[in-house]
């Protein structure tokens, strides 16, 4: 009888010792993550485009603001004369969340196929200034302003807003420069008088002209 107790006891102690190695404890650590990507966005502030007779009588010659989308706006002119001037002005906004430098600007023109460059030549861009505000309307940056044939446009604003950033909530002005009255808020598309029968050839025709302008991230080459 003591050796079966012995051998019962030996049994037991050895189940004890099995079932305290199977209720070792453990512990995990995790790592949950979430990526959220930014936006580009920069559009034209329909509220604040807009074409006005500049120079000229508004019963007779007629600038339009035939389109306005938020990348693409496009002007027709009509019924222009020599000595009567559109004035432009244009604003866009960067409304996402990232940092956009400028790209290029592209210029179209849609006009009667007979005189395809007789009148963009002719006429010409004043005062094209640009300026870049905060969200507050506080000035960033103030622009230099060019003047150029409207043919020569699309280059001339390459030229003047190579390598311009928007931070999130900056806008960029085209035709309204700060301070002052008149020429300076905005930029102006003028038939110039010039010689005597000088434009004759440029009688009953319209143009339509369009302004993109291209946006790309900051850190993009």
């Amino acid at each position: 009888m003591k050796k079966t107790r012995v051998i019962i006891a030996a049994a037991m102690v050895t189940t004890m010792l099995v079932g305290a190695g199977y209720a070792s404890w453990t512990d995990a650590l995790k790592v949950t993550s979430t990526v959220t990507t930014g936006s580009l966005n920069v559009q034209y502030d329909k509220s604040k485009c807009e074409v006005m007779v500049f120079e000229g009588d508004s019963k007779y010659f007629k600038p339009t603001l035939a389109k306005i989308e938020d990348k693409n706006m496009e002007v027709t002119v009509e019924n222009m004369y020599p000595g009567t001037a559109v004035g432009i002005r244009s604003r866009m906004n960067n409304i996402g969340s990232i940092p956009v430098v400028f790209d290029n600007a592209v210029v179209t023109f849609n006009n009667d196929l007979k005189t395809p460059d007789a009148l963009r030549d002719a006429l010409d861009v004043e005062f094209l200034v640009a300026a870049i505000y905060d969200k507050n309307d506080g000035l960033v940056k103030d622009l230099s302003w060019d003047h150029c044939k409207l043919t020569n446009l699309g280059a001339t604003i390459n030229t003047m807003l190579k390598d311009v950033r928007l931070e999130p909530g900056q806008y960029l002005t085209l035709g309204n420069s700060v301070g002052g009255e008149g020429l300076k808020h905005n930029f102006y598309v003028q038939l110039p008088l010039g010689t005597k029968g000088e434009y004759q050839d440029l009688q009953k025709k319209t143009m339509d002209f369009g302004i993109q302008i291209n946006w790309k991230q900051h850190n993009v080459k």
